[in-house]
């Protein structure tokens, strides 16, 4: 990611600051946006795997997790035992 932002901006700043003849300054703009996508490529991919690692997995649905055991419940069955019920006696 690093690598594709610094080749970006170096060759912005050589389309800007120097003359380029003929086909060149299209080269070098091809650079810049090639280096472009590539640093959305390299941000997009460290955003998703750090957003897998950020949110918990789900419990397998065919048998206990490997979490906890079949005996345990779930952080979801602890959470509806707290909560008070609203049925009326």
């Amino acid at each position: 990611m690093a690598a594709c932002a610094v080749l970006g901006i170096c060759a912005t700043i050589a389309f800007i600051t120097v003359g380029w003849p003929g086909t060149m300054g299209r080269s070098v703009i091809g650079i810049v946006i090639f280096s472009a996508i590539g640093f959305l490529a390299c941000a997009s991919a460290a955003v998703f795997s750090a957003a897998r690692d950020t949110y918990p997995r789900r419990a397998s649905t065919r048998g206990a997790s490997e979490d906890r055991p079949a005996d345990e419940p779930s952080a979801l069955e602890d959470k509806a035992a707290d909560e008070p019920s609203d049925e009326r006696p």
